[in-house]
């Protein structure tokens, strides 16, 4: 029963999210033309993008999305349904958990707190690999973490699969989870249950890529990617990384944000040196995402999702602090001041409201409310919990919902340009089609095409037809937007999809 709340729940939570924009954002479009490239071409092992093999990540995530495009359709909103259930599926293994060690009302916390936390309500109901990634990720280190704290073998069976199935989401990146899991585990429990642990987890990506290996040109060409990719990453940091360290940082604080506000609220004073299992069990989690922090600082690129999977950790780790907040009888003078500023920022923004352009109105006003009322609402520490529970839901419908919408229609209206292409492509009968470069996914989507394509320009196009994309110029010449896209010999620009911020190009061979 309270697995089936926490799926409903997940499904109210994240519905803003997984309706708006109903376009393709980011990423979203690629992931889904490689799942469509697997459908279509029937390779389950050597995930592949305009024809071309895709290595960097694992297959995971395609073949979910393999499965909803075969049986459902391709309609966005049904593609970012697998990283939604998966977190609700995370709450639910959170509550249960925490309930045997810590009691319901810490369960209650850690598993809304799994689904509400700001960086989830922003990044979950997404088409891409972090959120399912993110929901294995921890799930795993939330088991490994119960086994190796109460020794049971079954939870670190459990959890030991499910690490594997992480793995075969993003690939090295657990491991980064794991690193801070492993440091306590070995130094409170000895490494008792760990080897085990990772032998299990190892069965699933080895035959895997045992198969790949045979598939493609070997375990060479695997450690190639391995080098450009995850780990490689390495050889890339500078010192403008360096300096963008702090932010790093930044990011992590507010992404732990509302509940890491309360963190030391029941641990101010001593600790016990030898802890209880409960308490070694918090430990290990609350290692991961710290490790996860201070790991992605040595990489170049450090975007908000990366840190997506060491948000629930944190807050399962915090979870007693918040239960035990919910018994302050009045908000303490800090609390008071947090909630007055929010008060005022959301009056001030009401008065604003008529004069603010699009999207802002209705839906937007109601959320300066709801942020202007908060002195009347909040007055305990049970109250201040349900509101730093339920802003980041607030805010997702009031406001970052409709600037999702509008950025989708008047930034990159792709569903537009891509039925353009479609008829483009159908009046001169262009069917044999290939891309240059990048060239936008949703784009391809929405015309309804899945051309081979060569995105780092290696080889000498040979198609009739040729698609590429450049940076929107509409006031200026073709010629001139011809140069800047480095055009293939003997190719001449036949028709041109004009979009606000890039242009997509159609070619034809002389």
């Amino acid at each position: 029963m309270v697995g089936l709340l926490y799926l409903l729940a997940a499904a109210v939570v994240f519905l803003p999210g997984i309706i708006n924009p109903d376009d393709w954002t980011g990423t979203e479009g690629r992931r889904v033309l490689i799942a469509l490239e697997m459908l279509q071409h029937g390779d389950w092992l050597v995930p592949t993008l305009g024809g071309e093999p895709m290595l960097s990540k694992p297959p995971l995530h395609s073949w979910v999305l393999v499965g909803i495009a075969r049986w459902v359709g391709t309609d966005p909103w049904m593609m970012r349904l697998p990283g939604a259930f998966a977190f609700g599926g995370l709450a639910w293994l959170a509550h249960g958990l925490v309930t045997r060690s810590h009691g319901a009302a810490a369960a209650w916390c850690a598993g809304l707190g799994t689904l509400l936390s700001p960086l989830a309500v922003a990044l979950v109901p997404r088409a891409e690999i972090d959120p399912l990634f993110a929901a294995l990720a921890a799930a795993s280190i939330l088991l490994l973490s119960r086994g190796a704290a109460f020794a049971s073998r079954s939870s670190l069976l459990i959890g030991g699969v499910i690490a594997g199935l992480a793995i075969l989401v993003k690939g090295p990146p657990f491991f980064m989870l794991l690193a801070g899991t492993a440091a306590v585990w070995i130094r409170r429990r000895q490494a008792r249950g760990l080897g085990l642990a990772l032998l299990v987890m190892a069965i699933a990506p080895a035959l895997y890529y045992v198969a790949l290996g045979r598939a493609v040109a070997g375990l060479d060409t695997l450690i190639d990617v391995a080098a450009v990719e995850s780990v490689g990453r390495l050889t890339l940091f500078d010192w403008e990384h360096v300096l963008d360290t702090p932010l790093h940082f930044g990011r992590a604080l507010l992404s732990s944000l509302p509940f890491g506000l309360l963190l030391f609220f029941e641990y101010r004073g001593e600790r016990p040196a030898e802890p209880d299992r409960g308490e070694a069990f918090l430990r290990m989690v609350a290692a991961a995402a710290f490790s996860t922090v201070l790991i992605l600082a040595l990489f170049p690129a450090r975007p908000p999702r990366y840190l997506l999977p060491a948000v629930p950790l944190f807050f399962v780790a915090v979870s007693p602090s918040v239960a035990a907040f919910l018994r302050v009888p009045v908000l303490p003078a800090l609390g008071r001041g947090i909630v007055r500023g929010l008060a005022l920022v959301g009056a001030v923004g009401l008065c604003a409201t008529p004069w603010l352009p699009a999207p802002c109105g209705a839906r937007t006003a109601l959320g300066l409310l709801f942020a202007a009322m908060l002195p009347l609402l909040v007055i305990n520490g049970r109250r201040a919990v349900i509101a730093m529970l339920a802003l980041p839901v607030v805010a997702m419908w009031t406001v970052f919902a409709p600037f999702a919408q509008h950025r989708a229609h008047w930034r990159e209206p792709y569903a537009h340009a891509g039925a353009t292409l479609a008829r483009v492509l159908a009046e001169r009968q262009a069917s044999d089609l290939a891309t240059l470069l990048h060239v936008a996914s949703p784009i391809l989507l929405h015309a309804g095409v899945l051309p081979p394509g060569d995105e780092l320009a290696q080889r000498e196009p040979h198609a009739r037809w040729l698609l590429t994309e450049a940076d929107a110029k509409p006031q200026e010449a073709w010629e001139h937007v011809a140069k800047a896209t480095l055009p293939p010999k003997d190719y001449v620009i036949r028709a041109r999809v004009q979009l606000p911020r890039r242009a997509v190009l159609l070619w034809e061979h002389m």
